[in-house]
């Protein structure tokens, strides 16, 4: 028997896929039919305890009511708000279903659909799941977003901790604009007795997005990435760890700085002595920090691209972060989530 398995498992008539090291701790469930979204996952510190580092749902219903508020939200084919889900690419205007009560369409299609379930291992070295979803599986995806596409989602268990790699392929006959995100919701605070204003987080970011200007871009004059960025303010620099403390966090940051093309987040708790780490490969270019409301969790999120990114595009920012892939052409993009003794650098990346 491998050290490493992947199992389903049923919770309330739905099927999850379950990664488990059998040597440790360390286990992770995802939920293929509902957005292909990792709920919960329990990692392994320094020290050999679990540590659950994912907010969880108590019942799957919650995820189908609030599908971007639980576990690991997949954003495709755009991260964030398209107001009134209209955009503009290649002199096209289109329009989106709208999906929230404000008339927008927020964080894409696939968080609500069901992947399939393309490939599946247990070794000794890790568990790995491989979900895919494309248009062919949902044309009616195509309403308003005309670009046929496939995603392949693939989850990864190991002595590193949970790794996502994702692959969008256009598989139309012309461009295939899009831009994707993460959204883990990290658990905190990590220890028992610890509190969540004695936790702190780093972004490695010099500039952060204009969000208000974003939402409400005009389209009538050219802009820049300089008209719709800003450098980071004292109170907003995380580069060095800022104490969490009562602050509410929801912005976007960019110029990110990566070290041998990793991007490194991070929440510290003292009391713990322990880091929860977002790592994600330099083919993101936004990471955006969210704290929810009434809830224990913080969100590192790498998105390609900030909100309303297809008008920025389209604005003649051309350093947007829209990903615009030639037919039969791929992007790759890889998150991971690890638990490290504060002060613990990062392993050498694979």
């Amino acid at each position: 028997m491998s050290r490493y398995a992947v199992a389903p498992e049923t919770r309330e008539g739905e099927t999850l896929m379950v990664l488990r090291d059998s040597a440790g701790p360390a286990s992770a469930r995802v939920w293929p039919a509902g957005g292909n979204n990792c709920l919960a996952a329990r990692l392994a510190a320094p020290d050999g305890r679990g540590v659950e580092v994912i907010l969880a749902p108590e019942a799957l219903e919650q995820v189908r009511q609030q599908p971007s508020w639980w576990g690991v939200p997949l954003l495709f084919p755009w991260p964030g708000r398209i107001p009134a889900g209209e955009y503009i690419f290649a002199g096209r205007r289109y329009r989106l279903p709208v999906q929230d009560m404000n008339g927008n369409a927020g964080h894409g299609f696939v968080k609500t659909r069901p992947f399939h379930v393309a490939a599946s291992e247990a070794t000794d070295a890790h568990a790995l799941l491989q979900c895919t979803i494309s248009s062919d599986d949902h044309p009616e995806t195509l309403e308003g977003y005309p670009f046929p596409y496939r995603l392949t989602a693939t989850y990864r268990l190991d002595a590193r901790g949970l790794t996502l790699d994702v692959a969008v392929q256009n598989t139309g006959e012309g461009p295939l604009p899009f831009g994707f995100g993460a959204h883990p919701y990290f658990r905190i605070p990590i220890a028992p007795g610890g509190r969540r204003e004695d936790c702190r987080v780093t972004v490695p970011a010099a500039r952060r997005w204009n969000l208000g200007r974003i939402g409400a871009l005009t389209l009538d004059a050219p802009l820049t990435r300089d008209d719709v960025t800003e450098p980071v303010g004292d109170a907003e620099d995380l580069r060095r760890p800022r104490p969490l403390e009562r602050r509410r966090y929801d912005g976007g940051f960019t110029d990110l700085v990566a070290s041998g093309g990793w991007v490194e987040c991070a929440v510290l708790d003292p009391a713990a002595g322990l880091a929860l780490v977002m790592e994600c490969s330099d083919s993101f270019g936004t990471v955006v920090v969210y704290t929810p409301a009434g809830r224990p969790g913080v969100c590192f999120e790498p998105w390609t691209c900030p909100p309303n990114a297809f008008n920025l595009l389209a604005a003649g920012v051309e350093d947007s972060g829209v990903v615009v892939l030639p037919p039969g052409e791929s992007w790759r993009g890889t998150m991971r989530l690890s638990v490290r003794a504060m002060g613990q650098e990062s392993p050498a990346p694979e």
